[in-house]
């Protein structure tokens, strides 16, 4: 799938709005459609700024959190679930409990009925920051394996699955157990065990490569198909525009960032902004996240979705960021918004044309231009309002 920068809907409706129509082709004389992109933000499915939940599960006594009324286009789900490794329980490595996959679900049905979707990401060390806290890898693959099913009766709910269950967070470094051969049994087990439509995200390139056996300086070269596993796999990036490197993300920025010109268009891209460091002594500091330099790369990377509350200096910084890149419309508002307004998908309408044919049906072609860094990656269902002052249809 290339990304589309214009395509064409058209609709057949039947005469049944023929009333309707008539109404509409009159104020449509009478009033000239301005087909001007607004600046108006919107809080469409799977892309934006998310919110985050997070919940540590218990072998017995989940209770509801929080926040699981929590309200918002997209979720992230911070899932720990340090309770069922012996290094954190101090006792033995457990499976997960019957109690605890009944709340895991019960969770993401909430989030769809509150017309929200989840990227879903799971930590040993119930996101406090903690090293070396997983289980034996054998059960590692074993909670993958029950979660699965979870996550396929909820698919329609999941945007993203952050791979996680490696390291401090779930951001797959600083843990012996991390081995790039011990996350390729892992991508495994995942993918085999769900549907093509969920796309799974690993922390940085050497994981996929090292999954897939090819080689990570040849990777732009890598251009995958629509059937096959690697199609469904993706990147997350809780480094993004840290560094040149985005703080160890990438080995090669030019060529890694070529393969998700191709790769982001059918699985998400983001994570969290943060502030300018090094991820080592050696590498040299280079600013690049501000929004002037991320309103370009954010096109070829098609980043989807950024952390609402992290960086906040970064962020902050970008609401006092006047833009003056290409967009006319966006000349001397701020960073913030253009970025706000482009994470992900952002349907324009160009042109219509609304008009009867012969046999009574109604005709609408909608020329309609995606303005955003990416894609709609996952498929959603399309319906037409048509309404006046006095009916909706």
């Amino acid at each position: 799938m290339e990304k589309l920068s214009k395509f064409i809907f058209t609709i057949l409706l039947s005469s049944l709005l023929c009333i309707c129509f008539y109404t509409i082709s009159n104020a449509v004389e009478m009033n000239k459609i301005d087909y001007t992109e607004t600046l108006e933000t919107f809080d469409n499915p799977e892309r934006g700024f998310y919110t985050h939940l997070r919940y540590n599960f218990k072998v017995s006594g989940n209770e509801d959190p929080e926040e699981i009324y929590l309200e918002g286009n997209l979720i992230h789900l911070r899932l720990g679930i340090g309770a069922f490794s012996g290094k954190v329980n101090g006792n033995k490595d457990l499976e997960f409990s019957e109690d605890m996959l009944n709340m895991f679900d019960k969770i993401l049905k909430t989030i769809k009925s509150n017309g929200g979707t989840a990227i879903v990401r799971f930590a040993y060390d119930n996101f406090d920051g903690d090293e070396d806290l997983e289980p034996s890898l054998d059960m590692i693959l074993k909670h993958i394996s029950q979660i699965c099913p979870i996550l396929t009766a909820n698919k329609d709910a999941i945007s993203y699955v952050e791979l996680g269950f490696f390291g401090p967070w779930g951001e797959m470094h600083s843990s012996e157990i991390c081995k790039p051969e011990n996350v390729s049994k892992a991508i495994d087990v995942m993918l085999q065990n769900t549907p093509e439509e969920i796309k799974i995200g690993v922390r940085q390139p050497k994981y996929y490569v090292n999954w897939l056996g090819i080689d990570r300086a040849k990777l732009n070269e890598n251009i995958t198909v629509k059937g096959t596993p690697e199609y469904r796999v993706g990147l997350f990036n809780d480094g993004y525009l840290g560094s040149h490197s985005d703080l160890g993300t990438f080995e090669n920025r030019e060529i890694e960032i070529q393969w998700l010109e191709h790769q982001a268009l059918h699985t998400l891209y983001g994570g969290e902004i943060v502030a300018t460091r090094t991820s080592s002594g050696n590498e040299e500091i280079d600013t690049i996240n501000t929004a002037e330099y991320m309103s370009k790369e954010a096109f070829r990377t098609h980043t989807t979705y950024l952390n609402s509350e992290y960086d906040e200096d970064v962020i902050d910084a970008w609401k006092d960021e006047i833009y003056n890149g290409d967009d006319e419309l966006y000349k001397g508002q701020t960073g913030y918004l253009y970025i706000t307004n482009h994470l992900g998908y952002r349907f324009v309408l160009r042109n219509s044309d609304i008009n009867m044919s012969s046999n009574k049906k109604l005709h609408i072609d909608l020329d309609i231009e995606n303005v955003g860094f990416a894609n709609l990656v996952n498929n959603k269902a399309v319906t037409i309002v048509l309404e006046n002052s006095e009916k909706k249809i």
